[in-house]
């Protein structure tokens, strides 16, 4: 029984969770009795149920007006079924769904409208797809498609206006190319590349402003003079 008071929409959420984990309990060791909660008016029971009745009740909970029984029901159906959940209404299940599904599978969602659903997405892909979503206007979504395209299309990638994406290129970049990040306007992009460019390149890294930058440009030009055998 919940209680009502100022938060009683909360409380009742939570004595229906708790129940529904009391139920899930039940369905785990009696699996037949499911089906009776399938049609419960609370969402947390249908969703449980779910988890236990057999699987050939589940396609219509894909129509559930709730997401949570909605996702329950796919996530142990065959793959067939989540392609039509590729535009559910609610972001939390096209994420998972994105999850699961084969990279080809998932690239009609590369414009889905919200940045968690793309950013999945771009977990999920090929690699030789992700070019198409370096331009992604959420910079979460490009720092992902960083840290999985293919090394040769890192460079297109250099001159992002986020700098945590940057970051991530100046991460993966061949040490010949991070010559281009070596003035970045972000200490700590260029203090990665002052860890991992050539040492050529790195002597023009010599005065930069940051201290940490200058710590890791000085070390590395010490040891390189100090390196035994080294020719003068």
């Amino acid at each position: 029984m919940s209680t009502i008071n100022n938060g009683g929409e909360a409380t009742d959420t939570f004595a229906a969770d708790s129940q529904a984990d009391e139920i899930g309990l039940l369905l785990q060791q009696n699996p037949a009795l499911a089906r009776q909660y399938l049609d419960h008016p609370l969402p947390q029971f249908r969703a449980v149920a779910a988890k236990y009745a057999n699987i050939f009740q589940l396609p219509r909970l894909l129509e559930d007006v709730d997401h949570t029984v909605r996702w329950s029901a796919a996530e142990r159906l065959p793959e067939r079924y989540l392609l039509g959940l590729r535009r559910d209404p609610h972001p939390a299940v096209r994420i998972r769904v994105a999850g699961r599904l084969r990279s080809r599978d998932v690239e009609p969602m590369m414009e889905d409208a919200d940045p968690g659903v793309r950013a999945a997405v771009a977990q999920r892909l090929a690699p030789l797809v992700l070019p198409d979503m370096m331009h992604d206007k959420d910079p979460g979504v490009r720092r992902v498609v960083a840290q999985r395209i293919e090394v040769r299309f890192l460079v297109h990638m250099a001159s992002d206006a986020d700098a945590e994406v940057r970051l991530e290129v100046a991460r993966r970049l061949n040490p010949d190319d991070l010559v281009r990040l070596r003035g970045d306007s972000d200490w700590r992009v260029r203090h990665h590349v002052a860890g991992r460019i050539g040492l050529a390149e790195l002597a023009t890294m010599y005065g930069d402003v940051d201290p940490l930058v200058q710590d890791t440009v000085h070390r590395r030009l010490l040891a390189e003079i100090m390196r035994p055998g080294r020719s003068v």
